[in-house]
């Protein structure tokens, strides 16, 4: 689905999403540092758009900057390849046979959002229209329960809905370890099905690789002694990654959390589509205390915030405009 034309057609002012944390996440709040813009959380977003292979001197991407500047999320002709590939696979495992309908149920609070009446239309549509000629024209349908209020996630849970769209956590804006936590423990996790405790995942810290469950891995990467096995040995070692101003933890740490949001994308029940974000507009009878975005401070806020002119002079600027102030 192309991120941007669907956020044009129901969410103007947010930003696509290639990936569970956001721009404005920030991985070290001393030193100002944003996790998108580390070398670790780049690397998680082109693993999962399986852009790695495509990254280097004479391939189709210079940097991984540019890789991830070419990303839509939308290849229609892969998409095709992939939709015979499920429906063949689905067919040979008995979860379907050859003319059923694959129904899904897409989950929204309420039937009056324009939000969620136009994402639910262009959802619908976009892929209606991407399993022409393909083994599932024809065979894919769309109904919509739209009386969810806030149980959207229980209703996932239970197998009520087939599909959200438009939820997901927010705030620990410079605390993105402990926020994982919504994604590995069963009382946050949308996905009811999926225990963290047995997944397993390695990661590679100091030349040393090293591996423990999901969950286990969260814990330690907020301070809890975990005991880790060493990929290769019989040996285990006790480890664990608080905050900490030395630079090589710090990294670690961060290492971590991109395994962590790795493995959470790889499981393909939670996809990245959007980020909210908001817009105001500015008045022309206002100055702010800076015009540079200062995070996470914005422009100083009303405090700051001074008058251009006095009334009359507002006024009077009004009337030379013809009494209507064009801010096209």
């Amino acid at each position: 689905m192309n991120r941007a034309e669907f956020l044009l057609a129901a969410d103007p002012v947010s930003q696509p999403a290639l990936a569970i944390y956001s721009s404005q996440i920030v991985a070290d709040p001393e030193n100002g540092i944003f996790y998108r813009n580390t070398d670790v959380a780049k690397q998680v977003v082109v693993d999962f758009w399986g852009l790695t292979d495509e990254i280097g001197e004479g391939k189709l991407y210079a940097t991984v900057d540019d890789a991830i500047d070419s990303i839509s999320g939308y290849n229609l002709e892969m998409a095709r390849e992939l939709f015979n590939k499920a429906y063949d696979e689905a067919i040979e495992k008995g979860m379907m046979k050859e003319g059923d309908e694959v129904q899904i149920i897409i989950g929204t609070p309420n039937l009056t959002s324009a939000f969620y009446n136009n994402g639910y239309d262009f959802i619908v549509n976009n892929y209606t229209e991407a399993v022409k000629g393909t083994k599932l024209e024809g065979k894919l349908t769309f109904t919509r329960d739209g009386t969810l209020g806030n149980g959207f996630s229980d209703a996932l849970k239970n197998n009520n809905v087939d599909m959200l769209f438009g939820v997901g956590w927010t705030g620990s804006t410079f605390d993105p370890y402990s926020l994982m936590e919504v994604f590995v423990n069963p009382s946050y996790q949308y996905d009811a099905s999926f225990d963290a405790t047995t997944y397993d995942i390695q990661i590679e810290l100091d030349g040393v690789t090293y591996e423990t469950n999901m969950y286990a891995w969260y814990e330690a990467m907020n301070g809890t002694p975990v005991t880790l096995k060493i990929v290769g040995s019989a040996e285990t070692a006790v480890k664990s990654f608080p905050y900490s101003t030395d630079a090589n933890e710090a990294a670690n740490r961060i290492k971590v959390l991109g395994a962590l949001e790795g493995a959470v994308l790889q499981l393909y029940d939670f996809i990245p589509l959007m980020g909210n974000y908001s817009a105001a507009l500015k008045s022309m009878q206002i100055q702010y205390y800076t015009e540079d975005q200062i995070f996470p401070m914005g422009r100083g806020g009303l405090r700051y915030m001074t008058y251009n002119n006095d009334d009359a002079a507002w006024d009077a600027y009004v009337q030379e405009q013809g009494g209507t102030l064009n801010y096209k």
